[in-house]
């Protein structure tokens, strides 16, 4: 950070699911621990996205359905009528 002060991820598990016959692809990733630090302030908590969706018959695009689940403490709250957003991938030249 600008400060000095370090921050750190504990990485969790990251799941992936595909189902040929559908086509449906469901990716799943864990933060186990957040921990970020600025100057006085401290989040703490932990994290997890969802991203499911249709890969497209030629495997150049996902469309997807964004999920983002988390506890950060108090002053984040996540709202209990939260909901995902889209986000579609683009396979890129290799």
């Amino acid at each position: 950070m600008l400060d000095g002060s370090i921050s750190n991820y504990k990485a969790g598990d990251c799941t992936v699911d595909y189902d040929a016959r559908t086509r449906e692809l469901r990716v799943e990733v864990v933060v186990d621990h957040v921990d970020i630090v600025f100057m006085t302030e401290r989040i703490e908590g932990h994290t997890k996205d969802v991203f499911i969706g249709i890969v497209s018959p030629n495997g150049k695009v996902w469309e997807t359905d964004w999920l983002s689940f988390f506890e950060l403490g108090e002053r984040f709250p996540m709202a209990p009528d939260a909901v995902g957003e889209g986000l579609v991938f683009d396979k890129i030249a290799e």
